[in-house]
């Protein structure tokens, strides 16, 4: 999809339409174990992500830190991960790693949602449905740890509950870098818009709202 037609302000269906006010950033899934395990992509991802935080907030954008709970409660029963989420869950609450990177920590107006392991879709957070619904949200804007987890089953998710789909490309990584680079070149841009971190923020801020 072009990058203009993104920012085409009379298209309902384009994020370009949508106020700072109906416009939320959510950053997935960014942990410092997630972010060790895939490496210097991930790194590269947090600082991208970081950048779009803080250009968010200056628009007024509602910054969400959509993120898997492994200290509360343990993966619900019937998920096919049980045993590796527990061994993960027990991991965590061992030796640390389930907290968000410095660059990424929350600021003034951002607003924190938990997540059940075994729950991949961000929203499946605890009051996030509600919070969006009450805000008045009708674009996302996605970026987070892994690109084949939590921003794929996000993204189908959001597009199936009426949202407008954002995914920022290099705000994204994955372990598997097969993976990464077939979704963005063979799945992604269908149900959604995939624009990098820079081309969103100069084409948003050219808008006139």
């Amino acid at each position: 999809m072009a990058v203009p037609e993104i920012f085409d302000i009379s298209r309902q269906n384009a994020p370009g339409h949508y106020s700072p006010s109906q416009t939320a950033l959510l950053l997935l899934d960014y942990k410092a174990l997630v972010i060790g395990r895939i490496g210097p992509k991930a790194e590269a991802a947090v600082k991208e992500a970081a950048k779009m935080r803080d250009w968010a907030r200056s628009k007024g954008i509602v910054v969400l830190h959509a993120l898997v709970d492994f200290t509360g409660t343990p993966p619900f029963d019937t998920t096919k991960e049980f045993d590796r989420l527990s061994e993960l869950t027990t991991q965590v609450k061992r030796e640390g790693g389930g907290e968000e990177p410095a660059e990424l920590l929350q600021g003034d107006g951002d607003v924190e949602f938990n997540r059940r392991p075994g729950y991949i879709s961000a929203l499946q957070s605890d009051g996030i449905k509600k919070f969006l619904q009450e805000k008045g949200i009708k674009s996302l804007l996605l970026m987070g740890l892994s690109t084949g987890g939590c921003v794929l089953r996000t993204a189908l998710d959001a597009a199936e509950n009426e949202f407008v789909v954002t995914i920022t490309r290099d705000g994204c990584a994955d372990a598997k870098d097969d993976v990464h680079e077939f979704l963005f070149g063979k799945v992604f841009g269908r149900g959604d818009f995939v624009v990098t971190g820079r081309e969103f923020r100069d084409g948003y801020d050219r808008l006139q709202h």
